[in-house]
């Protein structure tokens, strides 16, 4: 199966805090193999998983959860969400 990998710098474009050239990442970023998983089961298991917690706002949870699922769903394809300027965390946050 194909990588899901997170879009390149050089992909980057729009206007930054620090005048780096950065714009939302966007679903047509990720592979067509990935992007059913990612519709179909990531995303809703995610959104299931956030009704059944105290606290939604709980971003630490959220974080922890969103790693979790994402390693299970595409172990094919390692990956940190808590690393700053992650832009799949960013996708994440496009549903949020």
């Amino acid at each position: 199966m194909a990588e899901c990998r997170a879009p390149t710098l050089s992909a980057i474009s729009g206007s930054g805090h620090s005048g780096l050239q950065i714009r939302k990442a966007s679903n047509s970023e990720i592979p067509d193999k990935c992007l059913q998983t990612w519709r179909k089961l990531y995303i809703p298991t995610l959104l299931q998983h956030l009704g059944t917690v105290t606290n939604p706002w709980d971003l630490t949870t959220f974080i922890e959860k969103a790693q979790e699922l994402y390693d299970k769903f595409f172990p094919f394809s390692p990956h940190d969400l808590t690393r700053k300027g992650d832009h799949r965390a960013q996708l994440v946050s496009l549903f949020f």
